[in-house]
């Protein structure tokens, strides 16, 4: 009787450690996977030196990369100038 339950416990005990496993290692690599929507930046640095940036990128870091996401914004600069002289 103990040969039956064992023989059936052990294959159950490991498969349930390799979900468990599978599991953490999946959630690792869904961490590395980063998107930014049409309307974000995404900024990859590593090592402090910028790798790539762009609008509405999406990418799988690497594990040493920092990643920043933060809104763009359309910004029309208007300018006016005047021509400097001596009685300015």
């Amino acid at each position: 009787m103990i040969t039956t339950v064992l023989t059936y416990a052990v294959p159950c005990v490991a498969l349930y450690y390799a979900y468990l496993g599978a599991t953490v290692v999946y959630n690792y690599w869904k961490t590395l996977y980063v998107e930014a929507k049409p309307n974000e930046w995404l900024v990859v640095m590593n090592n402090g030196k910028m790798v790539s940036a762009g609008i509405g990128m999406t990418l799988m870091r690497g594990p040493f990369d920092t990643v920043a996401v933060f809104p763009s914004r359309m910004v029309k600069v208007e300018i006016k100038t005047q021509q400097v002289t001596i009685e300015m």
